[in-house]
């Protein structure tokens, strides 16, 4: 089963984060996604796009899968591209559920081809 055929789970405020080891495995099988490290470590992806309204679209798809999973990310738009950011707001960190969510988005990015 790949990670976005996967279901994302909830963690809730006693949810684990990724260890490293196992962040550094995700970020393999996700290309062109990287960790953001900072207060808050994230996920990240900067999608192109030939216009606003491509843009604008594929940034509603996401809303959509977020709203579907009740896991929401920060969804940045501007002209031509679309930056997502996935993280557990509970855990203040990446969870699985979060390389999920990644993996998703990325299916949703590869059926506009």
């Amino acid at each position: 089963m790949t990670l976005a055929d996967q279901h994302c789970l909830p963690c809730g405020k006693n949810g684990q984060a990724l260890t490293p080891s196992e962040l550094r495995q995700a970020l393999a099988a996700l290309p062109h996604w990287q960790c953001i490290e900072g207060k808050v470590p994230k996920l990240e992806r900067v999608y192109d796009f030939k216009n606003f309204s491509e843009a604008l679209a594929f940034t509603n798809r996401v809303g959509a899968l977020a709203e579907q999973y009740q896991h929401h990310p920060t969804l940045t738009l501007a002209w031509g591209k679309v930056c997502v950011q996935w993280w557990t707001h509970d855990i203040q960190n990446i969870h699985h559920a979060d390389v999920v969510m990644a993996a998703k988005t990325q299916r949703l990015y590869d059926g506009l081809k």
